[in-house]
């Protein structure tokens, strides 16, 4: 089947989805060089169609077809984020709390209406780059439309699935994510930038406590070192010790009496006693 833009051409390679509200197709760019896969909504709903003309950013073409309006999207590489977290955080050396900021900021930014960012959250369409950079796919189902529109509703969502990856790399105690979990509790999050200030503030102390682990982990490596550089400087004093007892015992004045005591009474030809 080949969708019918107009100015463009697209053909339907698979059709993800087919729901009462929309369905969703992978399509090819035929008029694009190497065929570029996209992502097509057909949407049966006026409600969301209207919602979407609002927001022409998001969508890359639109056009009316039997009907219907269709709507184009670009199309990811499928790596669900909850998925290829783990592995992408250990590929790559990743500190988890970066791309916890990274997906925090990607919604705050994303500019898509609140009704259908909280769908892509609830839906689980947050995916992750093999360098580790958050993005959203758009194999969405829209008949849940309209049970949530707030960015609060967001904004918990995004919170509660930042919470979800801390577990599954490995924060079992929770240590560094009580903030997170205590305000989730109290459902405190209004807006993604007060989520983003406190992933922020996560990240900063986490920042400090792996410094601190490093020079602890340093001084823990090379103590072998530092105990045999205190057991030389210590027998260097005691010896040094040693030296100037029996020095003063035998010739009644210590070594440093006789090096320095008599430096400065004579200089040149002129006695500094008289």
């Amino acid at each position: 089947m080949v969708l019918d833009g107009g100015k463009r051409q697209y053909k339907v390679v698979r059709e993800v989805f087919s729901g009462e509200k929309n369905d969703v197709f992978v399509c090819m760019d035929l008029c694009l060089e190497g065929a570029e896969y996209k992502t097509a909504w057909r949407v049966k709903d006026r409600e969301i169609t209207k919602k979407l003309l609002g927001a022409p950013e998001i969508w890359e073409d639109s056009f009316v077809k039997k009907e219907h309006m269709y709507f184009v999207f670009p199309y990811r590489e499928e790596r669900p984020l909850e998925k290829f977290y783990f592995t992408t955080v250990l590929a790559n050396s990743l500190k988890e709390e970066s791309i916890w900021l990274d997906f925090a900021v990607r919604c705050m930014t994303f500019g898509i209406p609140n009704e259908i960012l909280y769908l892509l959250l609830k839906q689980k369409q947050a995916g992750i780059t093999p360098e580790g950079k958050v993005y959203f796919n758009y194999f969405l189902d829209l008949s849940e439309y309209g049970q949530a529109g707030k960015e609060q509703d967001c904004a918990m969502l995004c919170a509660g699935e930042i919470l979800a990856l801390a577990k599954a790399g490995g924060d079992t105690t929770g240590s560094s994510t009580e903030l997170l979990k205590q305000k989730l509790g109290r459902k405190a999050y209004g807006d993604f930038f007060q989520l983003y200030q406190d992933l922020k503030l996560m990240a900063d102390r986490q920042e400090k406590k792996n410094f601190f682990n490093l020079m602890k982990d340093a001084f823990v490596k090379k103590r072998v070192f530092f105990y045999r550089c205190l057991c030389v400087s210590c027998l260097i004093i005691v010896l040094s010790g040693a030296g100037v007892f029996f020095f003063q015992a035998f010739f009644g004045e210590t070594v440093l009496h006789r090096i320095f005591g008599h430096t400065f009474e004579k200089i040149g030809t002129e006695s500094l006693l008289q």
